[in-house]
């Protein structure tokens, strides 16, 4: 799709939600100002998958409860957003009250995902989206949900424990 305006191609945005928000933010005109919707009948998880290989968008916004509307578990979720990080798509990722030490928030910072977005008691509107994807979230901010990993080894058993890091009041440093 070309923007009348300036006569370059739009960004393309896949909205992976259940259908009611995915209508809401469909119709939103900013967000049809500024991208290329892409249109899906998402069927499962690896349905989505491959739209997101095939149409190939510049950005995906999903949300936590996306593996439960295909009776899909958080692995599904995370597999999805590997493979969109894969293909270069910021991702934001929409959760009630994220908070530190969640490690699914850990793996999603590793994967690329910055643009964590609280919705615990707020509706976000649509021009919203338009700032982060302009200007996404520095790693620096992002950084607050990775969590500290030591690998503890008993005879020939190795196991990765996760645990949250404390920041210290007027320091950079970090303790476990």
């Amino acid at each position: 799709m070309i923007d009348a305006t300036n006569g370059n191609t739009l960004p393309k945005l896949l909205i992976a939600m259940d259908s009611d928000n995915t209508s809401i933010l469909e119709e939103a005109q900013v967000l049809k100002n500024k991208f290329h919707i892409i249109k899906n009948d998402v069927l499962s998880m690896e349905n989505l998958r491959q739209i997101i290989l095939k149409s190939k968008p510049q950005l995906l916004i999903t949300y936590e409860n996306l593996p439960d509307l295909f009776n899909e578990n958080t692995d599904a979720l995370i597999n999805l957003i590997e493979t969109a990080r894969r293909q270069d798509v910021q991702v934001i990722y929409l959760k009630h009250a994220p908070l530190p030490g969640d490690k699914l928030l850990h793996i999603l910072v590793s994967l690329g995902v910055y643009d964590i977005v609280d919705t615990e008691n707020k509706a976000i509107p649509a021009d919203y989206f338009c700032k982060l994807y302009d200007s996404p979230t520095p790693f620096s901010v992002a950084s607050r949900f990775l969590m500290r990993m030591r690998i503890e080894r008993k005879g020939q058993v190795e196991k990765i424990v996760y645990g949250r890091i404390r920041r210290q009041v007027f320091s950079n440093e970090f303790e476990l």
